[in-house]
């Protein structure tokens, strides 16, 4: 989902993965849009039981929250962490990386997407994504195909506690 700045640059509010509810906004007008990365289906939440719908709810408050921090407060070699972690987390390819205790996904965001999601540009993106691979956190062989290698070292630097040295 994103929004159209006045300027008319674009700032991605958040990346929706398998199962998550997808809202545009409340009323005739929505200042948001959304666009699709890889194959969808939608369905309507007239379908959702109110107990799924009422946690779907909770989870876009939280994770707007933790954008906010992302945006506000975090260093850019925090915030690429968090975004891979956040992806990883959404959608995993279970068994396919090959090394024990790493996880394999399919970066459907391009460098640009991760730079508007993020509030960062797409060089300092590109970086960030580099430094991690000579850290040996994460491993690539083509960009969208993106393996976490070390998943407590990456959630460390994320959270603020690590840094790229110690990994």
């Amino acid at each position: 989902m994103s929004q159209t700045l006045p300027d008319g640059r674009r700032q991605i509010i958040d990346m929706v993965g398998p199962g998550r509810l997808l809202g545009l906004g409340l009323g005739e007008h929505n200042r948001c849009s959304a666009e699709t990365l890889s194959y969808v289906t939608l369905e309507p939440v007239g379908k959702a039981e109110p107990a799924d719908l009422q946690d779907a709810l909770h989870e876009m408050v939280l994770r707007g929250q933790a954008l906010a921090t992302l945006l506000g407060r975090k260093s850019a070699a925090e915030r690429v962490a968090y975004a891979i972690l956040d992806l990883a987390g959404q959608f995993a390819r279970p068994g396919k990386s090959g090394k024990r205790g790493s996880i394999c996904f399919t970066l459907h965001p391009t460098r640009g997407d991760l730079a508007d999601w993020l509030g960062l540009t797409v060089e300092t993106v590109s970086r960030c994504f580099t430094r991690l691979k000579r850290a040996g956190l994460i491993d690539f062989r083509h960009p969208e195909i993106v393996t976490l290698l070390k998943p407590e070292a990456m959630a460390a630097i994320a959270a603020g506690t690590g840094t790229l040295a110690s990994a």
